[in-house]
Protein backbone atom coordinates (compact mmCIF):
# COMPACT_ATOMS: atom_id res chain seq x y z
CA UNK A 1 0.00 0.00 0.00
CA UNK A 2 2.78 2.63 0.52
CA UNK A 3 4.55 1.59 -2.25
CA UNK A 4 1.21 2.22 -4.55
CA UNK A 5 1.32 5.47 -2.22
CA UNK A 6 4.97 6.63 -3.27
CA UNK A 7 4.33 6.20 -6.72
CA UNK A 8 0.74 8.25 -7.19
CA UNK A 9 2.78 11.26 -5.09
CA UNK A 10 5.60 11.28 -7.25
CA UNK A 11 3.65 11.17 -11.09
CA UNK A 12 1.44 13.83 -9.24
CA UNK A 13 4.32 15.80 -8.43
CA UNK A 14 5.89 15.46 -11.52
CA UNK A 15 3.07 16.29 -13.67
CA UNK A 16 2.25 19.28 -11.67
CA UNK A 17 5.69 20.83 -11.95
CA UNK A 18 5.58 19.78 -15.41
CA UNK A 19 2.65 21.81 -15.71
CA UNK A 20 4.14 24.73 -14.56
CA UNK A 21 6.18 25.42 -17.25
CA UNK A 22 3.59 25.38 -19.42
CA UNK A 23 1.08 27.31 -17.38
CA UNK A 24 3.86 30.32 -17.15
CA UNK A 25 4.11 30.14 -21.29
CA UNK A 26 0.80 30.31 -21.52
CA UNK A 27 0.73 33.56 -19.28
CA UNK A 28 2.80 34.96 -21.02
CA UNK A 29 2.12 37.89 -23.34
CA UNK A 30 -0.87 38.23 -21.39
CA UNK A 31 0.64 39.16 -17.81
CA UNK A 32 3.79 40.91 -17.08
CA UNK A 33 6.30 38.64 -15.28
CA UNK A 34 6.45 40.34 -12.16
CA UNK A 35 2.13 40.60 -11.63
CA UNK A 36 1.87 36.96 -12.58
CA UNK A 37 4.43 35.92 -10.04
CA UNK A 38 2.98 38.24 -7.45
CA UNK A 39 -0.58 36.82 -8.58
CA UNK A 40 0.57 33.37 -8.26
CA UNK A 41 2.21 33.26 -4.96
CA UNK A 42 -0.80 35.33 -3.27
CA UNK A 43 -2.84 32.44 -3.83
CA UNK A 44 -0.33 29.77 -3.05
CA UNK A 45 0.12 31.70 0.39
CA UNK A 46 -3.46 31.66 1.18
CA UNK A 47 -3.94 28.09 -0.14
CA UNK A 48 -1.18 26.83 2.39
CA UNK A 49 -2.27 29.12 5.00
CA UNK A 50 -4.35 26.26 6.63
CA UNK A 51 -2.32 23.43 6.47
CA UNK A 52 0.19 25.67 8.97
CA UNK A 53 -2.60 26.39 10.81
CA UNK A 54 -3.65 23.17 11.79
CA UNK A 55 -0.11 22.05 11.91
CA UNK A 56 1.06 21.18 15.42
CA UNK A 57 4.66 21.94 14.78
CA UNK A 58 4.22 25.45 13.51
CA UNK A 59 6.97 27.89 14.34
CA UNK A 60 7.97 31.76 13.85
CA UNK A 61 11.26 31.56 13.06
CA UNK A 62 12.37 34.84 15.00
CA UNK A 63 15.92 34.01 15.59
CA UNK A 64 16.22 33.21 11.96
CA UNK A 65 13.96 35.51 9.99
CA UNK A 66 16.85 37.06 8.22
CA UNK A 67 17.57 33.64 6.72
CA UNK A 68 14.18 33.26 5.53
CA UNK A 69 14.38 36.83 3.66
CA UNK A 70 17.09 35.70 2.11
CA UNK A 71 15.29 32.15 1.19
CA UNK A 72 12.48 33.44 0.02
CA UNK A 73 13.80 36.24 -1.69
CA UNK A 74 16.52 33.32 -3.96
CA UNK A 75 13.67 30.80 -3.78
CA UNK A 76 10.69 32.28 -4.52
CA UNK A 77 11.38 36.09 -5.82
CA UNK A 78 14.23 35.89 -7.92
CA UNK A 79 13.83 31.79 -9.20
CA UNK A 80 10.11 32.96 -10.44
CA UNK A 81 10.81 36.82 -11.90
CA UNK A 82 13.42 35.29 -14.10
CA UNK A 83 12.08 32.12 -14.87
CA UNK A 84 8.94 34.36 -15.93
CA UNK A 85 10.97 36.84 -17.83
CA UNK A 86 13.23 33.61 -19.89
CA UNK A 87 9.84 31.91 -20.87
CA UNK A 88 8.59 35.19 -22.31
CA UNK A 89 11.57 34.08 -24.91
CA UNK A 90 12.31 30.46 -24.49
CA UNK A 91 9.83 27.22 -24.86
CA UNK A 92 8.69 25.67 -21.39
CA UNK A 93 10.48 22.48 -22.86
CA UNK A 94 13.83 24.40 -23.14
CA UNK A 95 13.09 26.24 -19.75
CA UNK A 96 12.27 22.97 -17.75
CA UNK A 97 15.74 21.54 -19.22
CA UNK A 98 17.87 24.52 -17.97
CA UNK A 99 15.92 24.02 -14.79
CA UNK A 100 17.41 20.91 -14.50
CA UNK A 101 20.86 22.30 -14.08
CA UNK A 102 19.60 23.77 -10.91
CA UNK A 103 20.85 20.44 -9.82
CA UNK A 104 24.62 20.92 -10.60
CA UNK A 105 24.67 24.47 -9.43
CA UNK A 106 23.59 23.01 -6.01
CA UNK A 107 27.21 20.38 -6.06
CA UNK A 108 29.15 23.60 -7.01
CA UNK A 109 27.90 25.66 -4.08
CA UNK A 110 28.11 23.09 -1.54
CA UNK A 111 31.59 22.26 -2.67
CA UNK A 112 32.09 25.80 -2.16
CA UNK A 113 30.25 26.70 0.98
CA UNK A 114 29.35 23.15 2.72
CA UNK A 115 32.64 21.67 1.53
CA UNK A 116 31.44 19.08 0.36
CA UNK A 117 33.43 17.48 -2.67
CA UNK A 118 32.31 16.79 -5.80
CA UNK A 119 34.50 13.97 -6.89
CA UNK A 120 35.41 12.88 -11.09
CA UNK A 121 31.93 11.87 -11.34
CA UNK A 122 30.40 15.37 -10.80
CA UNK A 123 33.41 17.46 -12.81
CA UNK A 124 32.11 15.20 -15.58
CA UNK A 125 28.56 15.93 -14.76
CA UNK A 126 29.42 19.23 -14.51
CA UNK A 127 30.95 19.64 -17.84
CA UNK A 128 28.09 17.77 -19.76
CA UNK A 129 25.50 19.76 -18.13
CA UNK A 130 27.11 22.73 -19.43
CA UNK A 131 27.45 21.51 -23.01
CA UNK A 132 24.32 21.16 -23.05
CA UNK A 133 23.37 24.52 -21.51
CA UNK A 134 25.42 25.89 -24.43
CA UNK A 135 24.20 23.80 -27.24
CA UNK A 136 20.14 25.10 -25.93
CA UNK A 137 21.25 28.66 -25.68
CA UNK A 138 22.91 28.72 -29.38
CA UNK A 139 19.77 26.74 -30.83
CA UNK A 140 17.65 28.95 -32.17
CA UNK A 141 17.20 31.39 -35.16
CA UNK A 142 17.58 34.14 -33.29
CA UNK A 143 20.75 33.77 -31.13
CA UNK A 144 20.45 37.12 -29.10
CA UNK A 145 17.07 36.56 -27.95
CA UNK A 146 17.68 32.59 -27.08
CA UNK A 147 20.62 33.79 -25.15
CA UNK A 148 18.96 36.33 -23.26
CA UNK A 149 15.87 34.23 -22.66
CA UNK A 150 18.64 31.27 -21.37
CA UNK A 151 20.28 33.43 -19.56
CA UNK A 152 17.38 34.18 -17.54
CA UNK A 153 16.50 31.12 -16.96
CA UNK A 154 19.46 29.94 -15.81
CA UNK A 155 19.85 32.71 -13.18
CA UNK A 156 16.58 30.69 -11.92
CA UNK A 157 18.24 27.78 -11.70
CA UNK A 158 21.18 29.56 -9.88
CA UNK A 159 19.43 30.74 -7.43
CA UNK A 160 16.74 28.03 -6.46
CA UNK A 161 20.02 26.36 -6.23
CA UNK A 162 21.41 28.41 -3.52
CA UNK A 163 17.63 28.60 -2.46
CA UNK A 164 18.58 24.74 -1.37
CA UNK A 165 21.33 24.98 0.27
CA UNK A 166 20.01 27.65 2.52
CA UNK A 167 16.89 25.04 2.93
CA UNK A 168 19.30 22.19 4.24
CA UNK A 169 19.49 23.79 7.62
CA UNK A 170 16.56 25.25 7.83
CA UNK A 171 14.38 22.43 7.28
CA UNK A 172 16.64 20.12 10.37
CA UNK A 173 15.88 23.13 12.22
CA UNK A 174 12.41 23.97 11.25
CA UNK A 175 10.53 21.11 9.36
CA UNK A 176 9.20 20.81 5.87
CA UNK A 177 6.36 22.98 6.50
CA UNK A 178 7.49 25.49 8.45
CA UNK A 179 10.52 26.19 5.91
CA UNK A 180 8.43 26.34 2.72
CA UNK A 181 5.50 28.09 4.05
CA UNK A 182 7.80 30.92 5.33
CA UNK A 183 9.92 30.62 2.54
CA UNK A 184 6.81 31.33 0.20
CA UNK A 185 5.46 34.31 2.40
CA UNK A 186 8.96 35.77 2.51
CA UNK A 187 9.39 35.37 -1.44
CA UNK A 188 6.14 36.99 -1.96
CA UNK A 189 6.97 39.88 0.50
CA UNK A 190 9.12 41.10 -2.13
CA UNK A 191 6.86 40.63 -5.04
CA UNK A 192 4.74 43.04 -3.44
CA UNK A 193 7.09 45.74 -5.21
CA UNK A 194 5.06 44.52 -8.66
CA UNK A 195 1.61 45.82 -6.81
CA UNK A 196 0.66 48.84 -8.67
CA UNK A 197 1.11 46.64 -12.20
CA UNK A 198 -1.17 43.82 -10.78
CA UNK A 199 -3.20 46.60 -9.85
CA UNK A 200 -3.86 48.04 -13.27
CA UNK A 201 -3.43 44.39 -15.05
CA UNK A 202 -5.82 42.35 -13.96
CA UNK A 203 -9.04 45.24 -15.06
CA UNK A 204 -7.67 44.20 -18.67
CA UNK A 205 -6.28 40.59 -18.25
CA UNK A 206 -7.88 37.79 -20.15
CA UNK A 207 -10.59 35.20 -17.74
CA UNK A 208 -8.51 32.23 -18.85
CA UNK A 209 -4.85 33.92 -18.10
CA UNK A 210 -6.59 34.33 -14.51
CA UNK A 211 -7.55 30.71 -14.30
CA UNK A 212 -4.11 29.93 -15.17
CA UNK A 213 -2.65 31.83 -12.60
CA UNK A 214 -4.97 30.33 -10.21
CA UNK A 215 -4.49 27.00 -11.47
CA UNK A 216 -0.33 27.78 -10.91
CA UNK A 217 -1.04 29.03 -7.26
CA UNK A 218 -2.73 26.36 -5.79
CA UNK A 219 -1.38 23.18 -7.56
CA UNK A 220 2.41 23.54 -8.50
CA UNK A 221 3.22 26.45 -6.37
CA UNK A 222 1.97 24.89 -2.77
CA UNK A 223 0.40 21.20 -3.28
CA UNK A 224 3.16 19.61 -5.56
CA UNK A 225 5.42 21.02 -2.62
CA UNK A 226 2.71 18.51 -0.23
CA UNK A 227 2.66 15.76 -2.33
CA UNK A 228 6.54 15.68 -3.35
CA UNK A 229 7.54 15.66 0.48
CA UNK A 230 5.01 12.61 1.00
CA UNK A 231 6.84 11.17 -1.73
CA UNK A 232 9.98 11.47 0.18
CA UNK A 233 8.44 10.02 3.49
CA UNK A 234 7.60 6.91 1.73
CA UNK A 235 10.73 6.72 -0.35
CA UNK A 236 14.02 4.56 0.68
CA UNK A 237 16.15 6.69 -0.95
CA UNK A 238 15.82 10.33 -1.32
CA UNK A 239 18.20 10.51 -4.03
CA UNK A 240 16.34 7.69 -6.09
CA UNK A 241 13.36 9.32 -5.91
CA UNK A 242 15.04 13.14 -7.12
CA UNK A 243 16.30 10.77 -9.85
CA UNK A 244 12.64 10.61 -10.87
CA UNK A 245 12.83 14.22 -11.43
CA UNK A 246 14.53 13.68 -14.69
CA UNK A 247 10.87 12.75 -16.03
CA UNK A 248 9.77 16.16 -15.92
CA UNK A 249 11.19 17.89 -18.86
CA UNK A 250 9.82 14.83 -20.95
CA UNK A 251 6.39 15.93 -19.29
CA UNK A 252 6.50 19.05 -20.28
CA UNK A 253 7.52 18.78 -23.87
CA UNK A 254 4.16 16.37 -24.53
CA UNK A 255 2.03 18.62 -22.22
CA UNK A 256 3.15 22.03 -24.36
CA UNK A 257 2.66 20.32 -27.39
CA UNK A 258 -0.95 19.20 -26.77
CA UNK A 259 -1.79 22.38 -24.70
CA UNK A 260 0.42 25.08 -26.71
CA UNK A 261 1.25 23.29 -30.03
CA UNK A 262 4.56 23.80 -29.24
CA UNK A 263 8.10 21.82 -29.00
CA UNK A 264 11.56 22.53 -28.75
CA UNK A 265 14.11 22.09 -31.59
CA UNK A 266 16.34 18.71 -32.12
CA UNK A 267 19.17 20.87 -31.03
CA UNK A 268 17.59 22.19 -27.83
CA UNK A 269 16.24 18.42 -27.35
CA UNK A 270 20.22 17.38 -27.82
CA UNK A 271 21.47 20.21 -25.69
CA UNK A 272 18.78 19.11 -22.77
CA UNK A 273 19.76 15.35 -23.23
CA UNK A 274 23.05 16.57 -22.13
CA UNK A 275 22.33 18.42 -19.05
CA UNK A 276 20.49 15.77 -18.33
CA UNK A 277 23.03 13.10 -18.78
CA UNK A 278 25.26 15.58 -17.20
CA UNK A 279 22.83 15.51 -14.23
CA UNK A 280 22.69 12.22 -13.22
CA UNK A 281 25.92 11.55 -13.81
CA UNK A 282 26.82 13.95 -11.02
CA UNK A 283 24.04 12.59 -8.95
CA UNK A 284 25.05 8.88 -9.31
CA UNK A 285 29.05 9.65 -8.49
CA UNK A 286 27.90 11.22 -5.72
CA UNK A 287 25.39 8.38 -4.53
CA UNK A 288 27.93 5.75 -5.08
CA UNK A 289 30.52 7.77 -3.44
Amino acid sequence: MKRREFYINLVITIILWGSAFVGIRYTMGNITPGSMALLRFTIASITILPFFILSKNKVFPKKDIKLFLLSGFLGFFLYNIALNMGEEIVTAGVASFLISSLTIFTGIFSAIFLKERLGIFGWIGIILSFIGIGIISLSEDDILSINYGAILVIIAAVSSSLYMILQKNLIKKYGSLNSLVWSIWSGTLFMLIYLPNLIDEIKVVKSSTIAAIVYLGIFPASLAYFTWNRALELSDSATKTSTALYFTPLTVIVMEWLILNEYPKSSSLLGGFFVLLGVYISTKGKKDG
